[in-house]
């Protein structure tokens, strides 16, 4: 059995040279990173004895709400259903460039949180035949290049 993901890969903007720029670019990607990914914070205050009180909390990100499945370190898969506020997220941070594709992957190496979304056999045959054709034409074109040159 498969079942089909919505794979994202997203790159940040470029470091600007300038230092006030970068540290404009750095804060907004940090705010960026924690509010996909959430973060372990660690809080530290320091008692009027001179001893330290230490607390470690975790802020929420998205990931954290919605199923999603870490290939890489700016790529992950996320249930076709999840789509639309997935992309509403990355439309806050204009600087974020994002590219999202359709995956298929088998059952056992998806998480169980995932599964909600199960492809039938037909549905598999006729991606199938589209992943094929467009892949011939993926061919032809590339021929067509290769003897004009």
């Amino acid at each position: 059995m498969v079942v089909p993901l919505v794979v994202f890969c997203f790159d940040f903007s470029k470091k600007p040279e300038d230092v006030e720029d970068y540290r404009r670019w750095a804060r907004r990607k940090t705010v960026f990173y924690r509010k996909l990914y959430g973060a372990d914070v660690k809080n530290v205050k320091r008692r009027v004895d001179g001893s330290f009180l230490e607390a470690v909390y975790h802020v929420h990100g998205l990931t954290d709400v919605i199923p999603c499945l870490r290939l890489d370190r700016s790529v992950f898969a996320i249930r076709p259903e999840d789509l639309p506020r997935v992309i509403k997220f990355f439309e806050k941070f204009p600087e974020v460039e994002y590219r999202f594709f359709l995956g298929i992957f088998d059952e056992k190496e998806v998480k169980n949180e995932m599964l909600s979304s199960v492809i039938s056999k037909e549905d598999l045959t006729l991606l199938e035949r589209i992943y094929r054709e467009i892949t011939s034409i993926g061919n032809k074109s590339r021929d067509f290049v290769d003897d004009n040159l």
